[in-house]
């Protein structure tokens, strides 16, 4: 009944679409075009058997519509969607009368407006076995079509692709397939029409709309509009109309004499329920009259109880206000106090209390002032005026004494916006009045005595003088100050260079050492060849190969310790991987004649942005000192580790030794310039704050060092 009902609602929005009379013909020359379609697809297309002749709703469609776009048309058929679009594509054929629209197609094709809309639904058999798709099954679709695209990313089911609708039809009923994907009106129309409508079941609602049209070659743009104005002028005439019917049926009519006979009966019995359920209601009217009245009185009490219950809650709210309040109130180091508006002293806190004594019920001037009115300039009386705070700086007879107070008026309103009290803030400014009053009268003494020793214009031009050249005294001194501090960094990161180029050189020695040896030998077995007289020159050429490749890696050698030494003047994100990877390069020699090992625990997408030759000399100086460290203190399984990775966005890497550690009178030092541990000689002391300056000033980043287990620890974050 569900294909049913889709195919019987595609007929209305055929009948429904609006009429349009016959477009006149084209202008343009006539044109012959090939129509590609599948063999097996009723009845959108299918071949005769007795014919042999193809036939269906697309070549009726097309036939009429390449009549009023004044095209000829010849038919091929494919055996299934795929090889029809391959006929289109490779230029067998010129249009496709009937095909759905997905992505995929519609990057390959060129389509014309829809000529109609094919509901895609589950289909299984009627024997309640299924319900709906699940892992495991076997399900139908027909190959290349937009049930088969939409499926194929699902791996927990059996995906079998067939070519002929028959065919998956036969497949269902017969129990090789679980469940089928189609669309809905052509396999209900191939079961009517082979009489087995009743084994099917539609399982709503579809899963896809399959809207279908006119494919041409993208290209074909003259045919694409010709096909385009005719499908405007045909579609929803009544010979549309008339080809769709043909293939699809009419839709049934839905006032049936079964339905009728069941909507009468139905509403005989609603009839009769009706009349028994009033005679019901008649009988139980003054029950519940009487109901209703005892329900009024028990409402009645119980919301005077949950009256009663909601004022104790509003009281015990309102009570732990108060209590927060208050303690509020007493919690503050400042005088507190709330003065109605005939000036009396609703409220003071302990810290006024202690202030100026307990005054309840008293008017402020009187209690604070000792006055018969209120004070000249009181901001309780602006405040009360105007509404907004005040504040007013005022002497106050304090029992500590009389006190200059900053006093702070903010009115408190009530319900309705007016203003009911005061609440004022005295704090206690005597002291820094004090301090004020101090300086002025040393501020008048030395104005005094300047104008005993010299008028004071002259007084006031002169030191105006002084204080300007002064200030320029100061201004060169501060210059100098920080350029000699800028030059001694750049010294400093200049020895650090130069301490580092030394270091260099001595990893040039170690990693060229073995190449000249290599040199060396195959120079002596050439001399010895050429003494001897047996000469053999295949070996002297690999002889010479070898040499000449000892001396390329030499060569690398020097142009990787010279690219260590470039200037680089902008930053830049760089791998901190790979600045890791050279840098343990340039010094892995040293370490394996020291018997080093380095283990290396890299993460992959860490990066950073500064200068990879300053890093690289960063890691150079830690390296450095650690492989020193574990000479000195002749660790037998010297081990260094390297740790990169990422955390809140910043590139990470920690350099640990097994070495002992650092003393920990010493580690917060060991940044600090000129500072060493090392015998004189064997250490400059800035290698550490060359390198904090580096990240920390250069990169924006941080360079900190601690022990851990059995070693010291650096770590780098930029």
């Amino acid at each position: 009944m569900s294909g049913i009902l889709c195919l019987f609602l595609s007929a209305l929005l055929v009948i429904l679409a609006p009429d349009t009379t016959q477009a006149e013909a084209p202008l343009s020359a006539p044109r012959t075009v090939t129509a590609a379609l599948q063999a097996d697809y009723p009845p959108t297309c299918f071949k005769d058997p007795a014919k042999g002749v193809l036939q269906g709703f697309a070549i009726d469609l097309m036939d009429e519509v390449a009549r009023r776009a004044g095209v000829k048309v010849r038919y091929v058929a494919g055996r299934t969607w795929q090889q029809s679009q391959e006929m289109l594509l490779d230029g067998r054929a010129d249009v496709i009368p009937a095909l759905t629209i997905d992505e995929t197609r519609r990057k390959r094709f060129a389509f014309t407006s829809p000529i109609d809309i094919l509901p895609i639904s589950y289909i299984v058999r009627n024997d309640g076995m299924f319900n709906g798709l699940r892992s495991g099954m076997r399900v139908g679709v027909m190959r290349g079509s937009e049930a088969h695209m939409h499926l194929l990313d699902r791996n927990d089911v059996r995906l079998m692709p067939h070519d002929s609708l028959r065919r998956l039809l036969s497949g269902l009923l017969s129990g090789d397939l679980d469940i089928v994907l189609a669309p809905t009106p052509s396999m209900v129309k191939l079961a009517l029409d082979l009489g087995l409508e009743g084994h099917l079941r539609i399982l709503e609602p579809p899963v896809l709309e399959g809207v279908r049209a006119m494919a041409v070659r993208p290209g074909d743009s003259e045919l694409l509009a010709r096909l385009n104005r005719a499908l405007g002028d045909f579609v929803g005439t009544p010979e549309y109309r008339a080809i769709y019917f043909k293939w699809w049926g009419k839709p049934k009519p839905f006032w049936t004499t079964a339905r009728v006979a069941w909507v009468v009966g139905v509403t005989m019995v609603l009839c009769a329920l009706a009349m028994g359920y009033w005679r019901y209601v008649s009988v139980l009217r003054l029950n519940r009259t009487l109901g209703q009245t005892l329900e009024q009185l028990e409402r009645s009490r119980a919301e005077l109880l949950r009256s009663g219950e909601y004022s104790r809650c509003l009281a015990q709210t309102a009570d732990r206000e108060r209590a927060r309040s208050q303690a509020i109130l007493e919690g503050i180091q400042d005088g507190i106090s709330i003065q109605d508006r005939e000036y009396r002293i609703l409220y003071q806190n302990p810290h006024l209390i202690g202030m100026v004594g307990e005054h309840p019920g008293e008017q402020c001037y009187r209690a604070y002032q000792h006055k018969e009115a209120p004070c000249e300039g009181c901001p309780l009386t602006a405040t009360f005026r105007d509404g907004l705070p005040h504040r007013a700086a005022l002497n106050q007879a304090c029992l500590k004494g009389t006190l200059y107070n900053d006093v702070l008026a903010s009115p408190l309103r009530d319900e309705q916006g007016e203003i009911v009290s005061v609440i004022t803030n005295i704090r206690d400014i005597t002291s820094r009045k004090q301090m004020e009053d101090a300086l002025h009268e040393q501020a008048m003494l030395l104005q005094q005595e300047v104008v005993e020793r010299q008028q004071a214009q002259e007084s006031l031009a002169a030191q105006q003088r002084q204080l300007e050249e002064l200030n320029k005294i100061l201004a060169r001194g501060i210059n100098e100050a920080v350029s000699e501090l800028r030059h001694k960094d750049q010294m400093l990161i200049q020895q650090g260079r130069q301490a580092a180029m030394g270091e260099m050189i001595h990893n040039i020695a170690h990693q060229w050492r073995q190449p000249l040896n290599n040199v060396g030998l195959i120079i002596q077995n050439i001399q010895i060849a050429l003494q001897s007289g047996k000469t053999d020159v295949g070996e002297i050429n690999r002889d010479i190969a070898s040499a000449m490749d000892s001396i390329l890696h030499m060569s690398r050698t020097i142009d990787d310790f010279r690219s260590f030494f470039l200037q680089e003047r902008e930053k830049r994100r760089f791998d901190v991987n790979q600045v890791v990877a050279r840098s343990i390069e340039l010094v892995a020699a040293t370490l394996q004649d020291s018997n080093i090992q380095v283990e290396v625990i890299s993460v992959n997408g860490a990066s950073a942005v500064g200068y990879p030759n300053e890093y690289a000399q960063v890691l150079l100086n830690i390296l450095g000192n650690a492989r020193d460290a574990l000479m000195e203190r002749r660790v037998t399984a010297g081990r260094i580790t390297i740790r990169t990775g990422t955390e809140n966005g910043r590139s990470v890497v920690t350099i640990r030794d097994n070495g002992g550690g650092i003393a920990e009178d010493i580690l917060p030092k060991v940044f600090d310039p000129y500072f060493t541990t090392k015998e004189p000689g064997k250490g400059t002391g800035i290698g550490l704050y060359m390198s904090k300056v580096i990240i920390e000033q250069h990169m924006e980043g941080r360079l900190s060092a601690r022990n851990a287990e059995d070693g010291a620890e650096f770590r780098i974050e930029v």
